[in-house]
Parts: structure tokens; C-alpha cells; sequence
């Protein structure tokens, strides 16, 4: 069930009215409250700057990466362009949206929304004409009690509601328990995280506007008027507080003394706090490198190469392969997936810099596992007319050719000695 049904079902007991709603109205309309009292939803959870910054890059980074449909052929694959779906997926799922806007918003929100739904477009020949995003909070899942069968209610821009069958909607679906269950909102486990967050960037938004540095407790000798006391805490704050008046020497009439009673956000470990929350947002985004969302505290020039490089294997590869089998699943007919499959191009992602990529295609070409032309892909270049043959060792002999030479070198070698054996036997029969 949906987490909208389990607060229904599970909590309808529980009487609540607008002047005494009780916690499952407010988990339903605004999100659930973290135990930092701030109310947490998808909405909120992006303001958050690490959140932002994981998202941003997570979604960004597979959206600008070529997603291609391939072929199996008997050497490998080739690029299945001539198919109906080739240009859907890597160019332009719709007249409207580019192929990096399209998986940006779908991305979007897989990463804050139990599911991320994508609505395929048909013509009267089952084709599949179009691909288009539908907003997470646009749709929801019934199911027939009669049949068991399920189907997606998507309500369109001007409210109506119309009925998508499963084989019409591309879905990605976060973390479940079982094929039975709803997908787990990654926002509501993040709860209690993103919630300390919030009320840490609150604090210290609070404490710079609303706070005086100086701060503390002023004595005053005597008692003051209502005029007068009203008189010092506007010339007080006008003077003190804010962060223009951060550091200003203060000073008091009448007697009055100052106190400090309060600790500076530093001393109080406020701005330590922030930081291991950023830590903490990463891990629930499948472990984003900290160096990726401009946290390079623990980052230095000799691994942030090898972070790179996990950040390809341990974060991004899980979204793209989710992605990679959907689309089997969902835009491939049953006899197709034998000899059809799509597959990111994450070459660009893991290359090193200029010395070390070099070599590695010094290696794979002398070693016949490269082509030139393999090469000048990867590098985004243009090939050439004969750049598809492989060659081997340091003379860099086509492997086609190595066979024949070494034929022929084995066959010179034996006719020079048959040769030298005929000659000997000659001389001495003289």
C-alpha cells in the first residue's frame, strides 16, 4: 500500500479536525515532523544545500551521459539506430522535451519520491511513439480486489484523473520489501537527518539576524520606565545586532553592566554539526562522494582521480542499471530482449588525465584489444577508413596478418635447412 493508504487505514481511527489535527493529518498534507520539530517533505528536503547538491549532481551527471540501444550482433553490439525506440532514448523522447531533460526530471524524482513514472505513448499499432514525465505526486496505485491486477490513476494539469495500465508506464521504484509492497519514501527514512539539518541552517540563519554580538545580559542600576526600556532595546538593536554590527564595542549608560551568557556558533559546535550532516545526506543518496557536492575537507590531489572513479562504481552504476533494465522491462517487446539492450556510455566518467589515458591505450592497441578507431571514439573525435583494424605487438602488425607471417616464417625457416641438409648430402656423395 501507499504511505497516503497506510496513514488512512492505519490511523483512521483517530479523530482530528482542523482546530485539533492529530500527527497523521499533518504527515498527509505537509510531510512528517522530525524529532528537531521541523516538518520534512520532498519540497523541503531540496532546500537543504547538501540535498540540492546530490540530486543536482546524481541526476545531472547520468542525464548528460549517451544512452544508446544496442544490438547483439556476433561480434558484440552495434547501435540499433534503425529501431523505433533508439532516438526516444537518446535524443527526443517527445516533441517537447530533450533526452537530458527527460531523464533529469525522471531522475528528480526517483531520488526524493517512493516512484518515478514515465507515460508511453502509443499508436493505434501498439508502437511506441512518445515518452513523457509525469510528476510523482500526480500518481496514484489501485488495485482490483476481484482480479489483483493493478493500474495507475495520473490526474493531468487540469485535475481529472484518467486510468494508466502498468504496460503503459515506465516506473523506477526505490527500496521494497517485497513486490507487494509500496516503495520506501528515501525523504521519510532521511527524516531525522534532513530535519537537523533544517533546524542547524535555521539556527544560524536566526542567529545572524536576530541575534547581538555581543550577547548577553545587561544590568541596569535602578528600574526603567516602559519609555525608557522601550527606548534602550531600540537603540540597542540598532546599534548591535545583525551581522553588520558583528564585533562593535558596546556601550552603556547609567551604570548598566553586560554579561556574556551565551556561546558563539563555533563554541557551541553548531558549525561542526553542518558538516557531519552533509556527511550523513550523502550516504542516503547511495553514497555520494563528498568531493562531488564541494565538501573537499577529505579530498587530495592524489585520490581525488581514484573518487572519482568510485563515485562511477558505487553511486551512479545502481541508478543506471535500474534504468538500463526498466527499459528492457518496459519499452521492449518479449521476443525483443534477447537481442536488444540499452546501456549508458560511462567512458567519459572514468578517464584519467592526458598521461595516464595514454598509456592505457598505448597498452590496448599494442595488445589488439583497441582499435584507432576505438580510441578516437572515446576521445570524442572522428575516425578514419581502415582505423577498425586491430594490430598487435610493438611493429604494430595487423592481427590478420600475424598468422600468415608466422606461416611463412616457420616455411622459409624449413626450406633453408631441407635446403642446407641436400647441399650437404651432395658434397659428400663428391
Amino acid at each position: 500500500m501507499s504511505l497516503i493508504t497506510d496513514i488512512l487505514t492505519e490511523k483512521r481511527s483517530a479523530q482530528s479536525d482542523l482546530s485539533n489535527p492529530q500527527q497523521w493529518l499533518l504527515e498527509l498534507f505537509g510531510g512528517r515532523e522530525s524529532k528537531a520539530g521541523v516538518r520534512i517533505n520532498a519540497d523541503i528536503a531540496l532546500q537543504v544545500s547538501a540535498v540540492f547538491a546530490c540530486v543536482n549532481w546524481i541526476a545531472r551527471t547520468i542525464s548528460a551521459l549517451p544512452l544508446h540501444l544496442y544490438k547483439r550482433t556476433d561480434h558484440g553490439k552495434d547501435k540499433a539506430i534503425n529501431h523505433s525506440i533508439y532516438w526516444l532514448l537518446h535524443q527526443l523522447p517527445n516533441h517537447e522535451t530533450t533526452a537530458f531533460d527527460f531523464w533529469l526530471m525522471l531522475l528528480v524524482n526517483h531520488l526524493l519520491c517512493p516512484e518515478a513514472y514515465a507515460y508511453i505513448e502509443r499508436d493505434g499499432g501498439g508502437f511506441i511513439t512518445a515518452l513523457w514525465n509525469v510528476p510523482s505526486s500526480k500518481v496514484k496505485k489501485y488495485r482490483n480486489t476481484a482480479t489483483k491486477e493493478y493500474y495507475y490513476g495520473v490526474t493531468d494539469d487540469e485535475g481529472h484523473e484518467f486510468k494508466v495500465y502498468p504496460e503503459n508506464m515506465l516506473v523506477l521504484r526505490n527500496m521494497r520489501f517485497s513486490s507487494k509492497d509500496a516503495s520506501i519514501d528515501p525523504v521519510q527514512i532521511a527524516r531525522e537527518a534532513l530535519g537537523l539539518s533544517v533546524a542547524l541552517e535555521e539556527y544560524g540563519a536566526r542567529y545572524f539576524s536576530n541575534g547581538a554580538n555581543p550577547s548577553g545580559i545587561v544590568e541596569v542600576q535602578g528600574k526603567l520606565s516602559d519609555q525608557a526600556f522601550e527606548a534602550f532595546k531600540k537603540d540597542f538593536r540598532e546599534k548591535y545586532a545583525g551581522v553588520a554590527n558583528t564585533s562593535k564595542v558596546l556601550f552603556l549608560e547609567q551604570g548598566s553592566k553586560y554579561q556574556k551568557i551565551s556561546n558563539t556558533p563555533e563554541e557551541s559546535q553548531a558549525l561542526d554539526s553542518r558538516r557531519h550532516q552533509v556527511v550523513e545526506i550523502a550516504r542516503f543518496f547511495g553514497n555520494v562522494p563528498l568531493h562531488k557536492i564541494l565538501d573537499l575537507s577529505r579530498s587530495t590531489n592524489n585520490n581525488i582521480e581514484h573518487q572519482a572513479i568510485e563515485a562511477v562504481q558505487d553511486c551512479l552504476t545502481p541508478y543506471m542499471v535500474q534504468i538500463e533494465q526498466e527499459i528492457s522491462r518496459s519499452l521492449l517487446l518479449p521476443r525483443e530482449r534477447t537481442r536488444y539492450f540499452a546501456k549508458f556510455s560511462v567512458a567519459g566518467l572514468l578517464r584519467g588525465d592526458m598521461v595516464a589515458r595514454k598509456d592505457f591505450y598505448n597498452t590496448m592497441l599494442q595488445n589488439a584489444v583497441y582499435s584507432p578507431n576505438d580510441v578516437l571514439e572515446f576521445e570524442d573525435m572522428n575516425t578514419y577508413e581502415g582505423g577498425d583494424m586491430h594490430m598487435a605487438n610493438g611493429n604494430m602488425v595487423p592481427v590478420e596478418l600475424i598468422a600468415e607471417l608466422a606461416k611463412a616464417r616457420a616455411k622459409k625457416i624449413g626450406g633453408d635447412n631441407g635446403n642446407a641438409g641436400g647441399n650437404g648430402a651432395a658434397n659428400n656423395s663428391k
